[in-house]
């Protein structure tokens, strides 16, 4: 039975953005004080908050697409990939239940009864969607390449929505404390992290 390889320890730029944030915010309450830094830090906590949600989210997304392939021996269809992953997500673990009731930094993740996306904020959803290039394939046939399996896009959520993996081409990027970030990407193996090309990218593809 194919077992995952172990992931690799390479720089994980998302962690080290979340980290600074919340460093930052720690500095800011501790040696400012007073009621105005508290609010400032509960708005900075506001703006990490999302971002590390959807990193949560396209872990437990990749983790439960590895235990359907280790069921079924292959990944799923591009047509029900979604549908078909939904009972192998890991939605009540501990792990996660921890991160919802974290009584300073609570962790909003994604409706998995729903179709799936990043709440980038309260405005704005960006889709997750799956890369149809692997879409059938057995996990052990890829790995060595390391592809995207499931990443974030511009368009609103959408069962079982796939496609081609490629950069968007809308410029209307997600942000972080008011700077534009790239999209989220979860390979077979690493971190979740960022599309390492950039922003305002072109974008090939189509949705199923």
């Amino acid at each position: 039975m194919y077992a995952p390889p172990p992931i690799p320890g390479k720089k994980n730029n998302t962690l080290s953005i979340v980290l600074i944030s919340v460093s930052a915010v720690c500095i800011l309450i501790c040696g400012i004080g007073g009621f105005m830094a508290f609010n400032a830090g509960k708005a900075a906590i506001g703006t990490v908050g999302p971002l590390v949600a959807c990193t949560a989210d396209l872990k437990s997304i990749r983790e439960a697409l590895v235990a359907y392939d280790l069921k079924n021996g292959k990944l799923p269809a591009a047509a029900t990939w979604m549908t078909d992953v939904r009972p192998f997500l890991k939605q009540n673990d501990a792990e996660i239940k921890e991160m919802e009731n974290n009584p300073v930094m609570p962790i909003k993740l994604m409706d998995p009864a729903k179709p799936w996306g990043c709440k980038a904020s309260p405005e704005k959803t960006y889709a997750y969607a799956y890369n149809i290039e692997v879409a059938g394939k057995k996990l052990a046939d890829v790995t060595a390449a390391n592809p995207i399996l499931v990443f974030e896009t511009d368009q609103a959520p959408k069962e079982n929505l796939a496609m081609k993996y490629a950069m968007p081409t809308s410029k209307a990027e997600p942000k972080i404390f008011g700077q534009v970030r790239d999209w989220l990407t979860a390979r077979v193996t690493g971190d979740i992290d960022f599309d390492a090309s950039g922003p305002n990218s072109n974008v090939s593809g189509s949705a199923n």
